[in-house]
């Protein structure tokens, strides 16, 4: 359907030397699959990008536009670095 949310569950591997870009176009956007590799990851467009699963890659993050949610077991590994244009919000539960 046009201009509805995205979801996406299949896991995908972000290939060193390259940055692989999710434009979340002002609609939003579900990834639960794991992102690993050594690639970079690029949040573009304005909307939110909610990740639900803990991502093993190990490239830059940056969040070029809109927001990059993380929540349930979402997180992404921080020790390449991160470059914030626009909105990194983690939301945090108890169990």
């Amino acid at each position: 359907m046009l201009g509805s949310a995205l979801s996406a569950g299949v896991n995908a591997t972000l290939v060193g030397g390259t940055t692989s870009t999710i434009d979340t176009n002002g609609i939003g956007a579900t990834w639960s699959g794991v992102l690993s590799g050594s690639g970079a990851l690029t949040k573009a467009g304005n909307g939110v990008l909610t990740m639900t699963n803990a991502n093993t890659y190990t490239g830059m993050t940056t969040i070029s536009a809109g927001t990059l949610a993380l929540t349930g077991s979402g997180s992404i590994n921080l020790t390449s670095g991160m470059l914030n244009n626009g909105t990194f919000d983690m939301f945090l539960h108890r169990d």
